[in-house]
């Protein structure tokens, strides 16, 4: 009976071992997690100020309406491009 406690003891022992690498690796993912989110919240603001850069740049060019589709006939070709480059990827 004391072999059987001590094997149970020693086993609850290594699980705890475990689990607290588990745990702190766990907590290293959250955190790289919670980066990439925040480089692609201020990636996609950057991407958002180039386009307004952009549409600004050829209102002084042209009459605004003219620029703002001009820049949306840009995004749509990089949008497609993109779609087109993940389902490669995807393949």
């Amino acid at each position: 009976m004391e072999a059987l406690s001590d094997f149970i003891m020693k086993l609850l022992e290594l699980f705890n071992k475990e689990f607290a690498k588990a745990r702190k690796k766990l907590l290293f993912l959250a955190l790289a997690l919670g980066m990439v989110l925040v480089a692609v919240f201020v990636a996609g603001a950057g991407f958002i100020f180039v386009i307004i850069g952009i549409y600004k740049g050829l209102s002084l060019l042209m009459a605004p309406f003219l620029a703002a589709f001009v820049t949306a006939a840009a995004l749509f070709i990089v949008g497609g491009g993109m779609l087109l480059w993940a389902r490669l990827l995807v393949r």
